[in-house]
């Protein structure tokens, strides 16, 4: 069994062509790799705010989801980026931005399932988020934080 067999994975339908047929995305859970690296393309910036309102809120999985909702008006190129990265296409996150309230929420709810998978999972992530906003996380090419 390969690595990639075992990892969980989600069919949503977010729409039909001109021919009729179905226009899906297969969407994961995202990694820490992904989330660290959906931190450093934003800046940080965005998903800082995430980790301070789901920290308020007690770390749930349900306020993880709840503040997606958020994020869909507040930052669309967010969303696009952690959507494309959990569909595994992270370069074509600009084509995403485009998509319906409604199909990115579906997607984003199917993101946060299989990514926050338990309370544990929610703070280690966010702890993630908080210490790379705080510049504790060590720069991709040069290992040096910005403390």
């Amino acid at each position: 069994m390969s690595a990639a067999s075992m990892i969980s994975t989600k069919r949503i339908v977010v729409g039909q062509d001109d021919e009729g047929v179905e226009i899906a995305f297969v969407v994961r859970g995202l990694s820490l790799a992904d989330i660290a690296a959906v931190m450093r393309d934003d800046g940080g910036v965005a998903l800082a705010a995430v980790y301070t309102q789901a920290r308020s809120s007690g770390f749930g999985a349900d306020a993880v989801s709840e503040m997606a909702g958020d994020l869909l008006e507040a930052v669309p190129e967010l969303v696009a980026r952690i959507i494309a990265r959990a569909a595994g296409v992270p370069d074509q996150w600009e084509d995403l931005i485009d998509i319906s309230i409604g199909h990115s929420l579906d997607l984003i709810d199917a993101i946060v399932g299989l990514t926050f998978t338990s309370d544990r999972v929610v703070k280690k992530a966010l702890e993630v988020v908080r210490r790379y906003a705080k510049g504790a996380w060590p720069h991709p090419m040069t290992g040096a934080g910005n403390d």
